[in-house]
């Protein structure tokens, strides 16, 4: 599985769930939005070889 989040780039032989995958990375899950292979997805869900996954940082604003 390819990762991208900003410039990083990693790239996994194994599969993961999300809030794994995020805490393998020291990333906060409140402040991300986890993309696979074009779809948002949560916490729970696997991401696997071969996905393609974008993590974008959340930013808000008023």
């Amino acid at each position: 599985m390819k990762v991208k989040f900003g410039e990083k780039t990693w790239t996994f032989e194994q599969e993961f769930r999300v809030r794994d995958l995020l805490k393998e990375l020291k990333l906060n899950p409140e402040e991300v939005i986890v993309i696979r292979n074009g779809d948002v997805v949560t916490e729970d869900e696997v991401v696997r070889v071969g996905d393609e996954v974008e993590i974008v940082r959340v930013i808000s604003g008023g």
